[in-house]
């Protein structure tokens, strides 16, 4: 049983000029997308019925796209890199001085302890060197999300 009955479950009541929009809307985001679907009190016979349906609905699609965790969501592979470890990238950083232009590379780890919690280390290429620095930043990498609080 969910805390809150009504949970993903919004009330919508709108009057525009002579049309008007009165049901409940069922609204979640998971990995698939955005999962949304709308129970008119005039196809459901009412208020009541309207609710009745969204939570049936709501229970469904709960169990057929479970929530996962933030742990699971730290992994997901991205579109803009399919090769390379998640959370772990090269880096060219330019520093430009009145003496000159640098080129700095580096590995960076990124991971969250916490939820709204970011935390990033660097490895320079020219000090490991870059098959080192690569591992480097996976490891700490690695160790953030095992330390991960869910």
């Amino acid at each position: 049983m969910l805390a809150n009955p009504n949970i993903f479950i919004t009330r919508v009541d709108t009057k525009r000029g002579k049309q008007s929009t009165h049901g409940w809307e069922f609204r979640i985001h998971r990995l698939s997308g955005v999962i949304e679907e709308f129970f008119s009190d005039s196809k459901y016979g009412g208020k009541d019925e309207a609710l009745k349906e969204a939570r049936k609905f709501r229970d469904t699609k709960l169990k057929e796209f479970p929530k996962i965790d933030r742990r699971d969501v730290a992994e997901l592979r991205k579109k803009n890199n399919p090769n390379k470890k998640v959370g772990v990238s090269l880096v060219k950083q330019t520093d430009r001085r009145t003496y000159g232009v640098y080129e700095y590379w580096y590995y960076q780890a990124y991971w969250s302890p916490s939820p709204s919690v970011h935390k990033a280390r660097r490895f320079s290429v020219n000090k490991y060197g870059d098959a080192k620095a690569y591992r480097l930043a996976c490891e700490v990498r690695d160790k953030g999300l095992r330390d991960m609080k869910i």
